[in-house]
């Protein structure tokens, strides 16, 4: 498969330019299986993750995540993703401006982003999130870049991580195995 120039563009937010995989809403917070993604002998070029603002206040219940771009290419969050024999370049997940005296949003994996923190849970009813695993392998990375939302006025600019690949830990367990790349 091959995805070009595709763009996850978001006000507060923006994830997974090309596919994105979260387990979603649900009732009860319990009741979504885990999501499954497996990527094979494909190309991502130029995809674009993007958070165009960082505003807490706008943000509403979305506060922690205002103005974050994650995956410029894929997110994973709270899945299983393999991928191999793949490449990925020129993606990119951009971060919001910081507005209204905010700091400027965090980027982070310019192709790839994997976590198992999910927004989508009820922390009032289960924990926000489940094992994350990612495997990538036989696969090439080439001018992808995470790049960190610059802050307002007397305000930081965000922080950038991982221009290929971003993995965090909020919560649970988390295995990523990344070979013969």
């Amino acid at each position: 498969s091959k995805f070009d120039d595709n763009l996850a563009e978001g006000a507060i937010f923006g994830v997974g330019g090309a596919i994105s995989q979260d387990v979603g809403v649900t009732e009860d917070g319990l009741a979504t299986k885990t999501p499954t993604i497996s990527i094979s002998r494909s190309s991502f070029n130029d995809n674009i993750a993007r958070a165009l603002v960082t505003d807490p206040e706008l943000a509403g219940p979305f506060a922690p995540f205002a103005g974050f771009a994650l995956g410029g290419a894929v997110l994973n969050v709270a899945g299983l993703l393999s991928v191999a024999h793949s490449s990925f370049t020129d993606n990119e997940a951009q971060s919001g401006v910081g507005i209204n005296g905010n700091s400027g949003g965090a980027a982070i994996g310019g192709a790839i982003y994997s976590n198992d923190f999910t927004p989508f849970i009820d922390p009032g009813i289960a924990l926000p999130g489940r094992d994350t695993f990612l495997d990538v392998h036989h696969s090439v990375f080439n001018g992808n870049t995470a790049t960190g939302g610059g802050g307002s006025a007397a305000s930081d600019g965000g922080s950038a991580n991982g221009g290929a690949i971003g993995v965090g830990i909020a919560f649970f367990s988390e295995t990523a195995s990344i070979n013969h790349n």
